[in-house]
Formats: C-alpha cells, structure tokens, sequence
C-alpha cells in the first residue's frame, strides 16, 4: 500500500516539472552599438594603476525590446570626414525571430601605424596603412537557433615588419594576428585585424563584437608590465537573448497553484483509503 500513496503526489510532481518547459513563450531582447575609434591607456607605475581612457568619439548604440534604427555620421574628423556608425533592430519584446546589428562604415578612413623602435641590438620597424573600413556585426534567428555574423573589409591594406611585406588580405580572417614582436623583452607590439569575440550558447544567448583593427604596446620592466595601451579603430558589436515571457510566467505560475491543489486533494483521497499501519507488526517482525 505504501507504493500506491506516492503514486498520485509523483504523478502531479511530473507534470509540474515539464509545465514550465511545454508551455513557456519567449521573446527576443538585444542590443548594438557602434563606434570609430576607441583608446585605453593604463600605467601600472603608479599606485593604485592609472586608467586613461579616450573615446569612443563617434558613437550610436541602442537597445531593445524597442526596436530601434539610430545612425550617427562622422563629420570634420581627420581620419574619417564621411563615415557612419549605426545601430539597428527589430527586436520589439516579441516571439519569432528577430535580429540587432550594429556596423561603422568609413569608406575614407585612413589608419597610418609607424613604429621605429631600437634596443640594444635589436631593431623593430613595422609600418601598417589601410584606407577605407567596414565593420559589421549582426545576430538573427528565434529561441533555440540564434545566429551570428560580422566581418571586416578594408579598401586597401598594406604592412611591412623590418622591410618584410606581410601582404594582408583586404577581408581578413577573424582574429587575424599580424604580428605579435618583443623587443630587448621590454616592448612589445601586437596588431590584430578583424578581431572577433563571440559568447552564448547559440540556443538562450549569442553576442559578437567586431574590431577592424587593434593595436597593443605593453612596456615592461624586468619581466613586469609596467603600462599598456590599446587602440581599436572601427568596432561594431550586437546580442540577442531569449527570455521567458512575463505573461507566460504569471500563466505557469497560476497553473502551478492549480496542479498543486489537485496534486494535494489526490494525496488526501488516497490518505482516506489506506488503513493505518501496524506499527507494532513491524516491530515485532522486526525483532523475530
């Protein structure tokens, strides 16, 4: 008889356990922002470290559930007199699938890096020129399948380290290092072209964040970073989520209460048709 008690109490715990999964909707949130150029200095030579940071200059972000379409155009700046940076959604708090993107297009920016750089007998001289950038970053899909893009093209690009061409693609591969040198082990200069980060599962959550091109100088003394700087020129970067639907946890939660109360009357009818137990039976069973 025991057996038969908890059959009705597990039979209602099944199914509250698989309502919330069967029954919750979900809506589509995100964000995206975009910007030119954007510079973080810090100096570990002082205590507590200083931070520096400057910019972004030109920057247009949004968020959602409202859906959004927000662009911002750079004017008078000397690197870049004509280009544009922009947000942009239709993520409206909805079900279905949606979609936040975020892109900077300076088809007339110039980046000039020139580094001539000698210690001890060591010499680094790196020269990198791109004309033009186009960064984009864009998510899409529904719950369960959400999806991401984004890439950088260049107009024209050319690199040299120590009179080397380097000949970089004008589309170039997520993450690609340029160089990465140390100089007498206490400078140290890192260029990477169409710098990606990518984070979700793809399934709940999924962002992406784009940089045309980043520069590290990291200056160290006796094996100690002592001050860094990175520079980043073009950044674009967008996310969606997926989240229950208020209203559909209001409905679960008032279907809750109900299969609970069925979940205890059944317990209770069951209580009223099993007679008590012999206590002192199992006791003397147990003691022969």
């Amino acid at each position: 008889m025991t057996k038969i008690f908890h059959v009705p109490a597990l039979a209602c715990a099944l199914v509250l356990g698989a309502a919330p999964a069967a029954d919750a909707a979900l809506v589509v949130v995100g964000s995206s922002r975009a910007l030119d150029f954007q510079g973080i200095q810090t100096d570990d030579t002082v205590s507590p470290p200083a931070v520096v940071e400057s910019g972004p200059e030109y920057e247009v972000s949004g968020a959602a559930p409202a859906p959004y379409a927000l662009s911002e155009s750079i004017n008078g700046d000397p690197g870049d007199p004509n280009g544009l940076v922009s947000a942009a959604s239709d993520v409206d708090g909805g079900g279905g699938a949606r979609f936040a993107r975020a892109a900077y297009d300076g088809p007339n920016a110039v980046v000039n890096v020139d580094v001539d750089i000698e210690i001890g007998n060591e010499r680094l001289e790196f020269e990198l020129t791109i004309t033009g950038i186009t960064v984009t970053a864009d998510v899409s899909g529904d719950a369960g399948a959400l999806l991401e893009t984004g890439g950088v093209t260049s107009g024209s690009i050319t690199a040299t380290l120590n009179g080397a061409d380097l000949s970089p693609s004008a589309t170039p591969a997520p993450n690609t290092v340029l160089i990465d040198e140390v100089i007498g082990g206490i400078f140290e200069l890192t260029a990477t072209l169409n710098a990606q980060t990518l984070g979700g599962d793809g399934d709940a959550e999924r962002f992406i964040q784009v940089a045309g091109v980043v520069f590290e100088v990291r200056v160290f003394e006796n094996g100690v970073l002592q001050a860094s700087e990175v520079s980043t020129f073009g950044f674009a970067e967008a996310s969606l989520t997926a989240i229950p639907d208020p209203a559909s946890l209001v409905l679960l939660g008032l279907g809750a209460l109900f299969l609970g109360r069925r979940c205890r009357g059944a317990s209770s009818d069951s209580n009223r048709g099993t007679p008590p137990l012999n206590t002192k039976g199992r006791e003397d069973a147990t003691t022969d």
